[in-house]
């Protein structure tokens, strides 16, 4: 089995040190270390990215058995939400074994053992809020621009699996077609996108359709291949330990935000049972809950994450943000939480 990530660089400045890139290489380096600390020194683990994306990796010892630069010749025209880059690195290695992991994801245990297809989490009917007349930055998006989508979503936009890892099996019944049903539909998407004018697309409903695009086109797209072809995947987050799916009701859009709190309950608040950690929503909209979670040299290795990759995380903060040759443990935590804080 192949363990894969991916690295794309199209929006990092051109200078390698800017701020704002130091904290995503962070949250990188913790993933990457959390997989090798907890696979070990023999596991395959793959970065799929794009020069200036090596370079930085190499600069900075991330613990990969080898790096490809394939992102240089992806043959589509360049998402919009580097997330839609996923569906590209799975297609490279078709007659193997893999399990992507998103670079924000932190682990302290195997994934469990899966027959053919392998995913973060089942998220219930997310999408029958976003499809509702409730949602109005989507009916907004939808005045703007028409999307393409394959013929399986229609009148299925209900659930969607979190993709945060995703892996197939070499012969999974369902791999080829959600990955070739991913590239196309994602290409003719973006450019669609692109064809709109710079200032549309910078606009609120447009920015949240692109994301929009993207969970529709890996999440609910593998939701429903896997229920025609009776395939049910396995859970790392597995509903005997963080619970059942939520149920949005579109006829109560009053309760939106308890299906959001369930949503973010089972995501967060299980990782010491999981051993996973997937808080991509608190690295913008609440950092301080983010650092509760990675926590620091000094706070407790059963529920926080840099305990758990230390050895390694000193020289990285060193290196990179500029601490001392020597540092105490006060001057790296101070630099941990500059970095998650920016």
């Amino acid at each position: 089995m192949k363990i894969l990530q991916t690295l794309a660089t199209d929006n990092f400045d051109d200078s390698l040190n800017a701020t704002k890139n130091t904290q995503t290489l962070l949250y990188h380096f913790m993933s990457i270390e959390s997989i090798r600390k907890t696979y070990g020194p023999d596991q395959e683990i793959i970065l799929v990215t794009d020069t200036k994306g090596k370079e930085l990796i190499e600069k900075y010892n991330f613990p990969y058995s080898s790096i490809t630069t394939a992102l240089d010749d992806y043959p589509f025209s360049r998402p919009l939400s580097l997330c839609g880059y996923k569906g590209y690195t799975l297609s490279l290695y078709p007659d193997d074994d893999v399990i992507h992991v998103d670079n924000d994801v932190f682990i302290k245990k195997r994934f469990p053992t899966f027959t053919d297809t392998i995913v973060q989490s089942h998220e219930g009917n997310l999408l029958n809020y976003t499809e509702s007349e409730n949602c109005s930055w989507n009916v907004a998006f939808k005045d703007i621009l028409t999307i393409s989508l394959p013929e399986i979503l229609t009148g299925r936009m209900n659930s969607i699996y979190n993709p945060g890892v995703i892996g197939f099996k070499a012969n999974s019944v369902v791999r080829a077609e959600y990955i070739s049903t991913h590239n196309t539909y994602l290409n003719t998407n973006t450019l669609l996108l692109k064809a709109l004018s710079a200032e549309v697309l910078k606009s609120s409903p447009v920015t949240l359709g692109r994301a929009y695009i993207s969970t529709v086109l890996e999440e609910a797209v593998l939701y429903n291949l896997c229920q025609d072809n009776s395939i049910t995947p396995t859970f790392v987050l597995n509903s005997s330990v963080v619970g059942v799916p939520p149920v949005y009701d579109t006829s109560r859009p009053d309760l939106l935000g308890e299906f959001y709190g369930t949503l973010l309950n089972q995501m967060n608040n299980f990782h010491i049972e999981t051993g996973y950690l997937h808080p991509f929503h608190l690295k913008n909209d609440n950092k301080f809950e983010m650092l509760r979670f990675i926590g620091d040299l000094d706070s407790d290795s059963n529920s926080t994450y840099i305990p758990y990759v230390a050895e390694n995380i000193i020289p990285f903060i060193t290196r990179r943000y500029g601490a001392t040759l020597s540092p105490s443990n006060e001057e790296i935590n101070s630099s941990i939480r500059a970095i998650v804080l920016i």
